[in-house]
């Protein structure tokens, strides 16, 4: 009686007094004041229940019914008033491409199949978590949208419990009932944010928390993981709980050890990794959006597997034929520069004529990176994921390249608020970037220019610069072609490690950039980092050299990456996180535990099993006949200029592009492995005006099939027959 009387008593009205209860001829009254008026609650042995206040007296087959009912949890008005805000939602988004993903690291579900698995029966006094994981623009929030819209469609008929989503909104910790007061105000219902976990408990609702991984604090994520284990013990019983952030952060195990409330065998825990489409997907895809096949054709390359083009925010940046042109006649290196710099070039013809007269077109170019860049640096100074109309109309002038007349200046502050990159944010007034990607690109772009300047400042000194942001960077740096400008960051980064005082995070996060910065360590002469404990680095490709000196790294995010080159001394790893293209230094000091996400997370803690796996990825590992490559070519030249040309980051390699692009294709090795490749359908050659003294935009397919020898794939197979035959007449 008392679990009853405390879950009404959130429903009673503020300034009264609490409800009070009472047994009277086999049934328990409650008392309590609601809407003004006495109410009284007559709770029969057979759970029913007779409410009375005022002249009418209404009738509930049990409590869920009556926490659901139009006078406490308006359910049926809740559901009314989603559908018709995620109707228009879902229109201004347009067709979505289908959204798939692996439960538990074994079945293929679908929404349709998620959705019964959330409203299967589950058991008493107990509480259903899902984890939603996948790297960035993979589909985690359109999955829950897609969720909640069909919830809230089909509730009159199927009563299934309704999706509360709650955002973060900014990449500082706020409090998590501020999300969820600003989540039930979003929707305008009446709920309060403290009757959310009762109506979840008694699964009427399922809270489903998106981007939990961006909720952090300046102290780490102890305070997120905090309030969420607070949640679940407030679940308890027949409440469900989503939990959505990237796949390296929210693991099985990782919610079992931090969040000390759930019951391992008792609690449910379930996982489910969004995969991108298949590339034969993606093409109906933009069939149906009207693509013709020769439109196909000329980005089908750009479609393989792993491609960030794949992931269906990109896939629906994609769609935009006028993007998609562009995106062919890019020059750029990287997918992610490549996307970016195409829609930069679309957008700076449609500042109309009066603009068009007074800024060159690359005036308009440096304007338009600089803006959003600026506006980037000010959401992350603010830790915020939107900014104010106004303070947009005051970076125009900030970005201006050159004094114009008010008239242009008004014209661009106008525009300001409809560029491309932006969308509106749910508060009125606001706007916020229309993917995360978007963000860390131009603020990965102004941390270079920032940090060559050798300034700090709040940016610096507050964020955490988690795993998604650093892999960005990396790509940036790695893709650039401005070497000078890239040398000074490292120069700039180095120096201000060494000197600056530790009084603040700028130390930690200027070391997490300069390690995602590993594969132009060799631009500088003295490329070392010591002395620091970092949160979390992410580096992918092949490093170039620098050292690693008497860090302690709480999470070191290696995924895809070539670390045999970098000298590793006296450090201390918490967390390996790594996948089946990992390569590790000789050096590498052996990590507490390692995550590998290969296929699924699995978690290695046990030091055999950790020493075995290491073993497995160093640069010289115990030799053994393995894979298409035979042991005594395992370290020849040519084999690490492959390997070389798989990793780089960016997708296009052209001779004077970028020193290692360079270095790859005047390989002596290189026409050798080129011949093969081009023989068995691994390569894509591309004759374009480009000024310099290479036209030839070159780009490996099958990069990952590749590096690890795949011997299911015939192309790849077949390539390595090719090659090593003619190592073999080399020699």
């Amino acid at each position: 009686m008392e679990r009853i009387v405390a879950d009404v008593a959130v429903f009673a009205d503020i300034g009264t007094d609490p409800p009070s209860f009472e047994q009277l001829k086999g049934e328990i009254v409650v008392r309590l004041i609601r809407y003004g008026e006495s109410t009284e609650l007559a709770v029969a042995e057979d759970g029913s229940i007779l409410e009375t206040f005022g002249e009418q007296t209404l009738k509930h087959a049990n409590f869920r019914a009556l926490l659901a009912s139009d006078r406490y949890g308006k359910l049926r008005d809740w559901s009314n008033k989603q559908r018709a805000y995620l109707e228009g939602e879902l229109a201004s988004a347009g067709s979505l491409i289908d959204l798939w993903g692996l439960i538990n690291g074994g079945q293929e579900v679908d929404l349709a199949q998620v959705d019964q698995l959330l409203s299967s029966r589950q058991r008493e006094d107990s509480t259903r978590v899902l984890l939603i994981d996948g790297p960035a623009g993979i589909g985690k929030t359109q999955f829950i949208v897609g969720l909640a819209g069909a919830r809230a469609q089909r509730y009159s008929v199927e009563r299934r419990p309704l999706i509360l989503h709650v955002q973060s909104r900014g990449r500082t910790l706020s409090y998590l009932y501020d999300l969820i007061a600003f989540s039930l105000q979003r929707l305008r219902l009446e709920v309060t944010y403290d009757q959310v976990p009762v109506l979840a408990k008694h699964g009427l609702i399922t809270v489903a928390i998106d981007g939990f991984d961006e909720l952090a604090d300046p102290d780490g994520y102890d305070l997120a993981w905090s309030q969420v284990n607070d949640l679940v013990e407030l679940l308890r019983g027949s409440g469900s709980l989503i939990l959505a952030g990237r796949e390296t952060f929210i693991g099985r195990d990782r919610v079992l050890r931090d969040i000390a409330s759930l019951r391992e065998g008792v609690d449910e825990v379930s996982v489910l990794t969004l995969q991108p489409p298949s590339k034969g997907a993606a093409i109906r895809w933009l069939e149906h959006q009207g693509w013709t096949a020769e439109q196909v054709d000329a980005i089908e390359e750009f479609l393989e597997p792993s491609s960030l083009a794949l992931r269906p925010f990109f896939l629906k940046t994609l769609s935009d034929r006028e993007v998609a042109t562009r995106l062919v006649e890019s020059s750029s290196t990287s997918i992610l520069s490549i996307l970016m710099e195409a829609m930069i070039e679309r957008e700076i013809d449609k500042f109309g004529e009066a603009v068009d007269r007074e800024l060159s077109e690359a005036e308009r170019r440096v304007y338009l990176r600089s803006f959003v860049g600026e506006t980037a640096r000010d959401m992350a100074e603010n830790g915020s994921t939107s900014i104010s109309d106004a303070t947009l109309s005051w970076l125009v002038e900030v970005a201006l390249p050159k004094e114009v007349s008010s008239d242009v200046t008004r014209i661009l502050k106008a525009r300001s608020q409809a560029i491309a990159f932006f969308t509106n944010d749910d508060r009125k007034g606001h706007r916020r970037f229309f993917h995360d990607k978007f963000y860390e690109y131009f603020l990965s772009v102004t941390l270079i220019d920032i940090v060559g300047r050798r300034e700090t400042g709040k940016l610096l000194a507050r964020n955490i610069f988690g795993s998604s942001l650093l892999e960005t960077f990396g790509d940036v740096v790695a893709g650039s072609t401005r070497t000078e400008v890239i040398r000074r960051f490292l120069d700039s980064s180095i120096d201000l490690i060494r000197n600056y005082p530790p009084i603040d995070r700028t130390r930690k996060n200027l070391a997490a950039l300069a390690i995602a910065s590993l594969s132009t360590a060799d631009l500088v002469d003295d490329f070392k980092i010591s002395m620091v404990d970092i949160d979390e680095c992410r580096f992918s490709g092949t490093a170039s050299g620098g050292q690693l000196d008497s860090l302690v790294i709480n999470q070191l995010d290696c995924r895809g990456g070539d670390l045999s080159s970098t000298e590793f001394k006296d450090l201390t790893i918490l967390t390996l996180i790594a996948d089946r293209e990992t390569l590790l230094p000789d050096s590498i000091p052996l990590p507490m535990r390692v995550q590998d996400v290969t296929m699924s997370v699995k978690t290695l803690t046990v030091p055999e099993d950790v020493q075995r796996w290491v073993a497995e990825h160093l640069r010289n590992p115990p030799e053994e006949e393995a894979g298409l490559i035979p042991v005594e070519f395992k370290d020849h030249e040519a084999i690490k200029v492959l390997f070389k040309a798989c990793r780089l980051r960016q997708y296009w390699l052209r001779r004077g592009d970028d020193m290692y692009a360079t270095r790859i294709l005047d390989n002596p090795y290189w026409p050798i492995i080129e011949n093969a490749l081009a023989q068995n359908h691994l390569l894509r050659v591309e004759q374009r005006q480009a000024s310099g003294t290479d036209a030839r935009f070159i780009h490996v397919r099958q990069a990952e099939d590749i590096l690890s020898e795949s011997p299911t794939n015939i192309d790849v197979r077949n390539m390595y027959v090719s090659l090593i035959a003619e190592l073999r007449k080399s020699q």
